[in-house]
């Protein structure tokens, strides 16, 4: 039985492939702005109301690359940039993608990425949360994906959320 599932953003391409979506690259090797570096993170899970519908491991490591602009703060990750506000030490990052479990249920996924940088000037951790929200889409007829159903969400919709701390490498 087809299920929207797979694994939570581990790299943001992962999440594309899952749900057959092209994302945006930077069309460039070198992500936007002035780099603030590379940055090793490791997240830890504090919420699943999703199950076995989204594959979320209580803990994973991954790398990203932070830069910013005059406007703007960017996480740049496997080829794949998200744009963010930062407003002093506090920035926020937003991706959503869209997901066919099967021809009545389309899936959407929004992740936020908070976080708080050490300092204004020197960037070099960040401490946050990544929340993610899935939900079928306003009309979708997505009760087949429930485990109460055979499918594999114990919930729709759910979210599942990390606790993540990172540091310049």
């Amino acid at each position: 039985r087809p299920t929207a599932g797979g694994g939570l953003w581990v790299a943001l391409v992962a999440l594309c492939s899952l749900f057959n979506v092209h994302c945006a690259s930077s069309g460039s090797d070198e992500p936007p702005g002035t780099s603030l570096g590379t940055f090793h993170a490791t997240a830890l899970l504090t919420r699943n109301d999703c199950g076995a519908g989204v594959e979320a491991p209580t803990s994973y490591e991954f790398d990203f690359v932070l830069s910013q602009d005059d406007t703007a703060i960017y996480w740049t990750q496997s080829g794949t940039t998200l744009v963010g506000s930062v407003d002093d030490e506090d920035a926020t990052w937003i991706y959503q993608a869209l997901g066919q479990a099967d021809g009545l249920c389309t899936i959407q996924r929004e992740q936020v990425f908070e976080a708080t940088l050490d300092d204004a000037a020197s960037h070099s951790s960040l401490k946050g949360t990544i929340h993610q929200d899935v939900a079928p889409t306003t009309g979708a007829s997505c009760s087949q994906q429930t485990v109460a159903a055979g499918g594999s969400f114990d919930n729709l919709p759910c979210a599942v959320g990390y606790v993540f701390s990172a540091t310049r490498k």
